[in-house]
C-alpha cells in the first residue's frame, strides 16, 4: 500500500493533534502533582526531624537509666554502711531505749549515745568522745 503525501500529511496532523490533546490533558494534572510532590517532600523532612527527636529522647532515657542505676548503687552503699554501723553498735552492747527524733542508748558500762546529727557516747565516767556524722 502506497501512502500519498496527502495521507501522510493528514496522519501527521492527527498525530500532532493527539499529542496536543494529551498535553492539554496532562497540564492540569501537572498543576496538581507539583504541590503534592512539595507536600510529600515537606512530610519527608518532618519525618526525618521526628526520627532525630526520637533518637534524642532515647539517648536521654539511656542517660536517665544510668543516673537511676547510680543512685540505686549509692543507696545500696549507704544501706551497707548503715548495716555495718548497726552491727558495730550491736557488738559493743549498745541497746536502743527511745526513738523520738533522738536515739538514746545505754549499756551496763555507763555507755550512752544521742543521735541528732551527731553521735555522743561515753564509755566510762573518765572518758568521752563525740563523732560528727557527715
Amino acid at each position: 500500500m502506497q501512502w500519498s503525501m496527502r495521507r501522510i500529511e493528514i496522519a501527521l496532523i492527527h498525530f500532532l493533534d493527539s499529542q496536543m490533546c494529551f498535553k492539554r490533558d496532562i497540564d492540569p494534572v501537572a498543576t496538581y502533582v507539583k504541590p503534592v510532590a512539595l507536600d510529600v517532600e515537606s512530610i519527608r523532612s518532618d519525618v526525618d526531624s521526628i526520627a532525630s527527636d526520637v533518637e534524642s529522647v532515647i539517648s536521654d532515657m539511656e542517660s536517665i537509666v544510668k543516673d537511676v542505676e547510680s543512685v540505686a548503687n549509692d543507696v545500696e552503699s549507704i544501706t551497707t554502711d548503715v548495716e555495718s554501723v548497726a552491727t558495730d553498735v550491736e557488738s559493743t552492747g549498745i541497746h536502743q531505749t527511745s526513738l523520738a527524733g533522738d536515739l538514746i542508748c545505754f549499756n551496763s558500762s555507763s555507755f550512752y549515745c544521742n543521735i541528732n546529727n551527731s553521735i555522743n557516747y561515753k564509755v566510762s565516767p573518765s572518758w568521752q568522745t563525740s563523732l560528727l556524722l557527715s
